[in-house]
């Protein structure tokens, strides 16, 4: 399989399975950007919205990964053609099981 045969017709659940790698690094850039607000004090609300924000799009991240990878499984097609598809949306899930185990 080529590469213009991979991407040629993109679904739902393939674009969901690259964007939610994507959110959660934007979730850790977030996180990670927002840390030089925090001692100014007129500034400290980004710091306050920023670490929330990205609280929330990292978190919000892993039920959608699980939904995502339920969703794949459960198309009509070949197992065997959406492995990529599965372990790319499953990045996050996998992330975190690595840190909460470890």
């Amino acid at each position: 399989m080529n590469i213009k045969q991979l991407f040629k017709r993109p679904t739902l659940f393939k674009t969901i399975s690259v964007l939610l790698p994507l959110l959660f690094i934007f979730a850790i850039i977030l996180n990670r950007s927002v840390e030089i607000f925090r001692i100014h004090d007129n500034l400290h609300w980004i710091y306050q919205y920023g670490k929330l924000s990205s609280l929330i799009i990292g978190y919000g991240v892993l039920p959608i990964s699980i939904l995502n990878f339920l969703f794949i499984i459960s198309e009509q097609a070949e197992l065997k053609n959406r492995y990529l598809w599965i372990m790319i949306g499953f990045i996050p899930f996998i992330y975190f099981l690595i840190v909460f185990l470890s």
